[in-house]
């Protein structure tokens, strides 16, 4: 899951494409500089989706480098997920699969435009901090009910009832 290799201490990043094709967020191939906080969203939304849906959703961010991505990028991920079929199912829709609430989370994470993608719940992205109110994953219907790790806040994690994605 984590390649030590690709990994930078700095939030901003100039000049630098990072990570494996699948998991790199879009501005790293069309900004000069972009966060990498919100890139990390990027990449951890693939891999919730991977593991859901038993597949990678593109081959590639860079665009007109991969169809599946392209189709993503003009109508969104919720469309996507209305065409695009579980491939080791019965023929079944992701939009079917999906409960609504790991749609809304997975939707927030992979957006395209970095400004509208979600956070982790980092403190630097605080309304107090920006001025600016920004949805945190913690935020989603689907992550009710589970409390982020934090000795600051004294949280732990306690894992979801089994069932749907």
């Amino acid at each position: 899951l984590i390649d030590f290799g690709m990994a930078t201490l700095s939030r901003s990043v100039a000049g630098e494409v990072r990570g494996k094709q699948s998991y790199q967020a879009p501005e790293m191939h069309t900004e000069p500089q972009y966060d990498a906080f919100l890139a990390d969203v990027f990449a951890v939304g693939v891999v919730v989706f991977s593991m859901a849906a038993q597949d990678y959703p593109w081959t590639c961010t860079k665009r007109n480098a991969c169809q599946l991505f392209e189709y993503v990028n003009m109508f969104g991920i919720r469309r996507f997920l209305e065409k695009r079929k579980l491939r080791k199912g019965n023929g079944e829709y992701l939009i079917d699969v999906f409960t609504p609430a790991f749609t809304e989370l997975v939707d927030y994470m992979l957006q395209v435009q970095h400004r509208q993608r979600c956070t982790l719940g980092e403190s630097c992205f605080a309304a107090e901090a920006t001025g600016i109110s920004r949805r945190s994953v913690w935020d989603c219907d689907w992550m009710q009910g589970v409390r982020p790790v934090s000795p600051a806040i004294g949280g732990t994690w306690r894992p979801r009832s089994p069932g749907r994605a």
